[in-house]
């Protein structure tokens, strides 16, 4: 099971998107390996500044990304968590998809590998 988090941190002005373990199922894992890495890929070419204010990593089962929150990457933020939303629909013995949304300067989201 892939268990994704749609993170919004309204006061760090940033988006993030964490997904970690295996779906089980090829189609699945392919489906959301390419909605991650499009989004890592767009975040990188498109977001102002992407090297010191984008952030990803991603290993085997995981996938994190982490970029500013403007009107452009909310349209794309929106884009991707959809998709995943969508494949969740299609799939759910092997997604889940959380969102979180922080709207607290003292909240922290815990990124676990």
């Amino acid at each position: 099971m892939t268990t994704c988090r749609l993170i919004t941190q309204k006061p760090q002005k940033r988006y993030l998107i964490i997904c970690g373990g295996h779906a089980g199922n090829e189609i699945v894992c392919a489906g959301i390996s390419a909605v991650c890495e499009g989004i890592a890929v767009w975040a990188m070419n498109h977001v102002k500044n992407a090297k010191e204010t984008v952030y990803v990593d991603i290993s085997d089962g995981y996938f994190f990304v982490c970029f500013p929150m403007n009107s452009r990457t909310k349209t794309a933020f929106e884009i991707a968590a959809a998709s995943l939303r969508q494949i969740e629909h299609m799939y759910s013995e092997c997604i889940t998809v959380t969102d979180i949304v922080s709207d607290d300067d003292n909240s922290r989201t815990r990124v676990d590998k």
